[in-house]
């Protein structure tokens, strides 16, 4: 009789080392979670700082999260919205899902010149401010192995419609 007594005794401490084993497994998962959501909510701190000091152009007592691609004005978290990798102005929403967009220059940003650049930024504003003209840029990385470097690309879109034209008036922008 001792001895079942003792086996039991010894069943139960098993069962309650186990349950505790697998209390401190959960909380640390917890613990692991928690410390994840501080840690992404840090690097969206250090990913809208550059806005802080603007305000939305819509909302101006909040401080602006990003920039929209299409007017390049800053906006609020509650006006920004993101469809592959493009941050626009919510209220622009349907221009951006109901055209059909198309690459009109992918620039290696190293082979082009700055200033052609910089002027293509001046005449992106100058056509949606005046003809509300949608331009695009978008700034992609590629890891290049082989020289161990990274490569920066602006791609430049515009609706299908709207390439023709543009492709003339951006032709300062091919490689000479």
């Amino acid at each position: 009789m001792e001895n079942i007594l003792i086996g039991f005794i010894i069943f139960l401490s098993l069962i309650l080392l186990f349950l505790l084993g697998a209390i401190l497994y959960f909380l640390k998962k917890i613990v692991e979670s928690n410390s994840k959501k501080s840690l992404n909510a840090e690097i969206n701190k250090e990913e809208y700082s550059e806005f802080s000091s603007q305000s939305c152009v819509d909302h101006p007592e909040r401080p602006a999260v990003g920039i929209c691609s299409l007017s390049d004005e800053p906006y609020c978290e509650l006006c920004l919205a993101k469809e592959n990798d493009l941050k626009f102005a919510r209220k622009y929403t349907n221009l951006v899902l109901d055209s059909q967009w198309d690459d009109l220059f992918v620039l290696a940003n190293e082979e082009v010149d700055q200033s052609k650049i910089n002027h293509f930024y001046d005449f992106k504003r100058e056509k949606w401010n005046q003809d509300s003209l949608p331009i695009i840029a978008q700034k992609q990385y590629k890891i290049n192995i082989e020289n161990d470097k990274i490569e920066m690309y602006t791609i430049i879109k515009c609706r299908v419609e709207d390439k023709y034209s543009l492709t003339h008036e951006l032709n300062f922008l091919n490689p000479s």
